[in-house]
Protein backbone atom coordinates (compact mmCIF):
# COMPACT_ATOMS: atom_id res chain seq x y z
CA UNK A 1 0.00 0.00 0.00
CA UNK A 2 2.83 2.39 0.84
CA UNK A 3 4.67 1.55 -2.38
CA UNK A 4 1.60 1.92 -4.64
CA UNK A 5 0.14 4.97 -2.94
CA UNK A 6 3.17 6.86 -1.74
CA UNK A 7 6.57 5.95 -3.10
CA UNK A 8 5.80 5.29 -6.76
CA UNK A 9 3.57 8.37 -7.38
CA UNK A 10 6.04 10.55 -5.47
CA UNK A 11 8.88 9.28 -7.66
CA UNK A 12 6.87 9.90 -10.82
CA UNK A 13 5.93 13.41 -9.67
CA UNK A 14 9.54 14.13 -8.70
CA UNK A 15 10.77 13.09 -12.14
CA UNK A 16 7.93 14.98 -13.77
CA UNK A 17 9.61 18.21 -12.71
CA UNK A 18 12.28 17.47 -15.32
CA UNK A 19 9.68 17.83 -18.07
CA UNK A 20 8.65 21.20 -16.67
CA UNK A 21 12.27 22.34 -16.50
CA UNK A 22 12.93 21.16 -20.06
CA UNK A 23 9.89 23.01 -21.40
CA UNK A 24 10.88 26.16 -19.54
CA UNK A 25 14.44 25.95 -20.83
CA UNK A 26 13.23 25.51 -24.39
CA UNK A 27 10.84 28.45 -24.19
CA UNK A 28 13.41 30.77 -22.63
CA UNK A 29 15.93 29.87 -25.34
CA UNK A 30 19.27 29.12 -23.71
CA UNK A 31 22.44 29.87 -25.71
CA UNK A 32 23.17 26.27 -26.65
CA UNK A 33 19.66 25.98 -28.17
CA UNK A 34 20.44 28.52 -30.87
CA UNK A 35 20.83 25.70 -33.41
CA UNK A 36 17.05 25.19 -33.24
CA UNK A 37 14.61 27.58 -34.87
CA UNK A 38 11.87 29.12 -32.71
CA UNK A 39 9.09 26.83 -34.10
CA UNK A 40 11.26 23.78 -33.41
CA UNK A 41 11.85 24.90 -29.82
CA UNK A 42 8.14 25.56 -29.37
CA UNK A 43 7.30 22.08 -30.69
CA UNK A 44 9.80 20.48 -28.32
CA UNK A 45 8.42 22.49 -25.40
CA UNK A 46 4.91 21.27 -26.27
CA UNK A 47 6.23 17.70 -26.36
CA UNK A 48 7.59 18.04 -22.83
CA UNK A 49 4.35 19.58 -21.60
CA UNK A 50 2.38 16.66 -23.06
CA UNK A 51 4.81 14.22 -21.46
CA UNK A 52 4.03 15.95 -18.19
CA UNK A 53 0.35 15.13 -18.63
CA UNK A 54 1.09 11.49 -19.50
CA UNK A 55 3.17 11.08 -16.36
CA UNK A 56 0.32 12.51 -14.28
CA UNK A 57 -1.97 9.86 -15.81
CA UNK A 58 0.57 7.17 -14.88
CA UNK A 59 0.57 8.44 -11.30
CA UNK A 60 -3.24 8.38 -11.30
CA UNK A 61 -3.14 4.67 -12.15
CA UNK A 62 -1.08 4.08 -9.03
CA UNK A 63 -3.42 6.31 -6.99
CA UNK A 64 -6.26 4.01 -8.03
CA UNK A 65 -4.36 0.79 -7.37
CA UNK A 66 -3.42 1.62 -3.78
CA UNK A 67 -7.09 2.00 -2.87
CA UNK A 68 -7.70 -1.75 -3.29
CA UNK A 69 -5.48 -2.91 -0.40
CA UNK A 70 -6.80 -0.06 1.72
CA UNK A 71 -10.37 -1.11 0.88
CA UNK A 72 -9.62 -4.69 1.93
CA UNK A 73 -8.19 -3.48 5.23
CA UNK A 74 -11.16 -1.22 5.89
CA UNK A 75 -13.65 -3.91 4.91
CA UNK A 76 -12.06 -6.56 7.15
CA UNK A 77 -11.63 -4.30 10.15
CA UNK A 78 -14.60 -3.99 12.42
CA UNK A 79 -13.48 -0.52 13.47
CA UNK A 80 -14.88 1.25 10.38
CA UNK A 81 -18.19 0.57 8.64
CA UNK A 82 -17.94 -1.93 5.80
CA UNK A 83 -19.62 0.35 3.28
CA UNK A 84 -16.49 2.55 3.40
CA UNK A 85 -14.47 -0.39 2.08
CA UNK A 86 -16.99 -0.84 -0.73
CA UNK A 87 -16.81 2.87 -1.53
CA UNK A 88 -13.00 2.66 -1.66
CA UNK A 89 -13.21 -0.19 -4.16
CA UNK A 90 -15.63 1.82 -6.29
CA UNK A 91 -13.30 4.83 -6.09
CA UNK A 92 -10.31 2.69 -7.09
CA UNK A 93 -12.21 1.38 -10.10
CA UNK A 94 -13.21 4.92 -11.04
CA UNK A 95 -9.59 6.12 -10.86
CA UNK A 96 -8.43 3.22 -13.02
CA UNK A 97 -11.22 3.80 -15.54
CA UNK A 98 -10.40 7.50 -15.81
CA UNK A 99 -6.68 6.82 -16.06
CA UNK A 100 -6.96 4.16 -18.74
CA UNK A 101 -9.40 6.35 -20.64
CA UNK A 102 -6.78 9.10 -20.54
CA UNK A 103 -4.15 6.71 -21.86
CA UNK A 104 -6.12 4.78 -24.46
CA UNK A 105 -8.76 7.36 -25.48
CA UNK A 106 -7.30 10.81 -24.74
CA UNK A 107 -10.12 12.59 -26.59
CA UNK A 108 -12.56 11.38 -23.89
CA UNK A 109 -10.35 12.21 -20.91
CA UNK A 110 -12.07 15.48 -20.08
Amino acid sequence: MVILGGLMPATIDFLNVLNDAAALMLVRGADFLSVFEKPQRDALAMLFLRLHQHEVVAAEILWGLWLFPLAILVYRSRFLPRFLGVWLIINGLAYLTMSFAGLLLPQYEG
